[in-house]
């Protein structure tokens, strides 16, 4: 019964510090469009840093949603990008369950406007034709 009690009193002076060494934390959010406030369609790439340092990054899903979980507390910045978006970085000091809605703006130096082809030559094996010659 003595040794019991021992192992109760280790084990609850161990596990105190243990709590808050193991505390996980998560960072959700939402990447917007700038203009209309909608959930951009495309999808994203969201990018967690820590000290300019690259930890994880992910793929928004179909309405705009992320979210970073098994995250230790601190300073994190999140950089949110695009195709056809300028790219959105927002610092978050992390200590709580943290929600974060990013924003993207329009970049209007992406956009195409028209191409020229330079040359094209036929290639001498169609890969993709898959009938017989003479």
């Amino acid at each position: 019964m003595e040794r019991f009690k021992i192992f109760i009193l280790v084990f609850i002076i161990v596990s105190g510090p243990l709590n808050s060494v193991l505390a996980q934390y998560s960072i959700s959010g939402k990447v917007l469009d700038g203009i209309t406030g909608e959930p951009i369609i495309i999808i994203g790439t969201v990018a967690l840093y820590s000290e300019g340092v690259l930890i994880t990054g992910m793929d928004t899903d179909f309405d705009g949603k992320f979210r970073f979980t098994d995250l230790e507390a601190g300073v994190y910045n999140i950089e949110a990008s695009c195709v056809g978006y300028q790219p959105t970085r927002v610092q978050i000091s992390l200590n709580e369950e943290n929600v974060s809605d990013l924003v993207l703006n329009i970049n209007e130096g992406v956009l195409v406007e028209s191409a020229t082809i330079v040359g094209y030559k036929v290639p001498l094996v169609e890969y993709d034709n898959t009938t017989q010659g003479h």
